[in-house]
């Protein structure tokens, strides 16, 4: 929801409304990739899998379906407004200018942490952590390519994930504590919100007061999942969107373009905060219909990121109820 509302919340009205509500949902947007790099740090099983297995894993699960995935959204954008050329799709694909530098960065990542073991060390995932920090405050605009492409200002989360899943009884202890005080510390970053909305024009990832924001919406965020899971368990509908998250990122974009430029009209733009809600549905019955078609079909599912469970698996489910 957080990308989703950073992709859906541009607006050419000058409504002072409208206008906080589009940076309401800039600021939140910058929670989400923070999640994923950090939960994808969590999940970067390197030690079950040999270098062969973890590859080809890799360029079924995740290669394949973003360049699918993204060549079929570049034709939908350059085919509105061309010219079509080789090197405007390698850019789109690589997120040079598109919101795909996440697979870009995350593929640089897993080969980085796969090939380089020194790394994994405690040290060296606590130095990441640093770099990143000071890279995202007050040098993430630096260099000559793209914040977005610029692996500082992300590798500390990806490390911070690592950190945890190596760490996880520290981390656990850690996180319980933290969860004390987990009234007081979502009421303090609703109050940095308001703050945010009111005397500043901050938003997105970068910046003094932008980043602390991003972070500290992120264990907001896992507050509040936290507590999702422990009183609803793992068999709800925001289970299903946790599993089915990279079918949504990758295939989002043309939905939120749409869905921006029409509530950019009228008495809809001042609905402009529920747009990702309505991407969200649409998403969700695109990938109820992906299920029905590429339900039998796993490598079709693969390719295009879609979570099928086996046929078998269900079976067993309902003869277990029965």
């Amino acid at each position: 929801m957080c990308i989703i509302g950073a992709h859906c919340a541009s607006t050419q009205s000058e409504n002072v409304f409208v206008k906080e509500s589009e940076q309401l949902l800039s600021i939140l947007g910058g929670i989400g990739v923070i999640v994923f790099f950090t939960v994808s740090g969590m999940l970067f099983h390197y030690e079950k899998y040999s270098i062969k297995e973890f590859f080809i894993k890799k360029v079924f699960n995740l290669i394949v379906p973003w360049f699918i995935s993204g060549t079929a959204v570049y034709l939908y954008v350059y085919l509105r407004k061309p010219p079509i050329s080789f090197v405007s799709w390698i850019n789109y694909i690589i997120g040079n200018g598109s919101y795909l530098y996440y697979m870009t960065v995350l593929l640089l990542f897993y080969l980085l942490f796969f090939f380089v073991k020194p790394l994994r060390s405690r040290v060296s995932l606590i130095i990441c952590e640093a770099v990143t920090l000071v890279s995202i405050l007050f040098f993430y605009d630096k260099i000559f390519i793209s914040p977005y492409l610029n692996v500082f200002n992300w590798i500390g989360f990806f490390a911070l994930g690592i950190s945890i899943n190596q760490n996880k009884k520290a981390f656990t202890k850690i996180f319980k504590f933290i969860k004390r005080f987990s009234g007081i510390i979502l009421f303090l970053y609703v109050g940095f919100v308001i703050y945010l909305l009111i005397f500043t024009k901050a938003g997105g990832f970068w910046g003094i007061l932008s980043a602390p924001s991003c972070i500290f919406g992120a264990l907001c965020l896992a507050i509040v999942a936290n507590f999702i899971v422990k009183n609803r368990g793992e068999g709800h509908l925001l289970s299903t969107i946790g599993d089915n998250s990279l079918f949504i990122y990758l295939w989002h974009m043309p939905i939120a373009g749409i869905v921006a430029k029409v509530m950019d009209t009228g008495v809809l733009r001042y609905l402009l905060i529920f747009r990702p809600l309505i991407v969200l549905v649409i998403m969700l019955l695109s990938l109820y219909v992906a299920q029905k078609v590429l339900g039998g079909n796993k490598a079709l599912s693969l390719m295009f990121s879609v979570k099928v469970k086996p046929k078998s698996l269900e079976f067993k489910v309902e003869r277990t109820h029965r």
